[in-house]
């Protein structure tokens, strides 16, 4: 006898993408510390469609008296990425996050040696509004290498500052919950 397939059923994707926004990129960066959150989103419980199984449920709560940072990125600079990593019988996805930030200044010199070895979040926003959770209850986001602090070899070229971060997941989520709250700092 056959074993059951208790795999989400699969559906028709088309092509919707006609008149909505598909840009590129990302706009916003939100960070904090994974030691700082005091709730995750969950997982969805039995999800009706893979659309559903598609999406994180609930907010990303702070503790309190704690916030995420915002990043403000060089536009067109950076990126997100969602790949496939593991062997055959045992894929899984890892987020990867690049930012950067033109010039060379204190405050980022003091992001990159803050977060040299810490367990990290972040919330990542693109153009079209989507949003994606780096890091869970469990897990956070790592840095991953990047290209560092660099002034440059000529004054045409651009001096500034990249970093990289992973967060390798099992299955990959969108954020729809609350992305305004998190940047107070949470009251008790």
């Amino acid at each position: 006898m056959a074993e059951e397939n208790t795999c989400i059923a699969l559906q028709d994707i088309g092509d919707d993408i006609n008149c909505k926004d598909n840009a590129g990129g990302i706009t916003t960066v939100l960070l904090a510390y994974h030691q700082d959150v005091a709730s995750w989103p969950d997982d969805p419980e039995s999800p009706a469609d893979i659309e559903a199984f598609g999406k994180l449920t609930g907010d990303l709560v702070m503790k309190t008296g704690k916030k995420m940072s915002k990043f403000e990125l060089t536009p067109d600079k950076g990126g997100f990425t969602i790949t496939e990593i593991g062997e055959t019988g045992g894929k899984s996805h890892q987020m990867e996050l690049e930012i950067y930030r033109a010039g060379l200044n204190a405050k980022v010199l003091g992001l990159m040696g803050a977060t040299k070895n810490a367990k990290m979040v972040a919330l990542v926003g693109d153009p079209n509004g989507n949003w994606f959770l780096m890091g869970d209850k469990d897990n956070g986001m790592y840095r991953n290498g990047g290209d560092g602090a660099k002034t440059g070899s000529a004054r045409s070229e651009l001096a500034g500052t990249s970093m990289k971060f992973i967060y390798p997941v099992n299955n990959p989520r969108m954020y729809t919950g609350d992305t305004t709250a998190v940047l107070t700092p949470a009251a008790e």
